[in-house]
């Protein structure tokens, strides 16, 4: 367990700066946002009738949106390179980790630990920022900024952003069934990233196919079942199947992870 959570440490130590801009990234564009639709309501020729909700400040601009696809991006994009850079086994990092005895197993994990503190962080951070903004429009616009609790910041994004309903659910099952979905995806990344550098040494066809047999395995068929469980499941009984395969599908994403580790990454 040290050695998880040294890892884990060392992870978010080496990731800091990334992290740091992508919530400079957030808040950047945000504020943009937020700004533009103040000035646009401001300048309006019924602004003085009107009001509006904490929610029209961020889910209902543009930039907001491509603030969120920006941010996911980033995630992404450090996701794949991070990890291919150290499943090569070249870095200087990774070759010292891989010559020491112990499980091979938590190098993985500490990264993926890493990359779930980050996302977390981000939801944070968008707390903060809806706490802030909150008081602010309390400061400077009392007549016409219509107080909204917090909870119904969330309910009121069903209406103006249902795609940001998936990165940040305002039901705790919910929560555990999307996030429990997306760590299943980052063992699926870190598997076929693995995977394809571990037959480096085999023909192209091999290289490719197996990579593209296990995600479809892993993607396929989860997806059918759920789909065809969705025509006679009740929502919560969809629930507990959806949390049955996370369980099921991660148990077995972890022991080939561990076999990757153990009979592939090579120094």
């Amino acid at each position: 367990m040290s050695r998880f959570l040294n890892l884990t440490s060392d992870e978010l130590y080496r990731s800091r700066h990334y992290f740091l801009g992508i919530v400079l990234f957030v808040l950047v564009g945000e504020g943009i946002g937020a700004i533009h639709f103040l000035y646009n309501f401001t300048h309006s020729d019924y602004a003085s009738g009107m009001t509006f909700h904490l929610i029209q400040l961020f889910d209902a601009t543009m930039p907001f949106f491509f603030t969120l696809a920006g941010a996911i991006m980033a995630m992404l994009i450090y996701c794949i390179i991070s990890w291919q850079r150290e499943s090569t086994g070249k870095s200087r990092f990774m070759y010292r980790l891989l010559t020491l005895p112990g499980n091979r197993l938590s190098i993985p994990l500490a990264k993926i630990t890493s990359i779930l503190l980050m996302i977390f962080g981000l939801l944070f951070l968008q707390l903060v920022i809806y706490e802030g903004a909150h008081l602010l429009c309390q400061l400077f616009y009392p007549g016409q900024y219509q107080t909204t609790q917090i909870t119904d910041v969330f309910l009121q994004r069903t209406y103006f952003n249902p795609i940001s309903l998936v990165i940040f659910p305002y039901s705790l099952p919910t929560f555990l069934i999307y996030y429990g979905w997306g760590t299943n995806f980052l063992f699926l990344l870190f598997n076929v990233l693995t995977m394809w550098q571990g037959l480096q040494y085999r023909s192209w066809i091999v290289r490719m196919g197996l990579p593209l047999v296990y995600e479809v395995m892993g993607v396929g068929i989860s997806a059918v079942i759920v789909w065809l469980g969705s025509f006679y499941l009740t929502p919560g009984e969809m629930q507990w199947l959806n949390g049955l395969l996370i369980l099921v599908i991660g148990a077995f994403q972890l022991l080939l992870m561990k076999y990757l580790m153990d009979h592939t990454m090579t120094v």
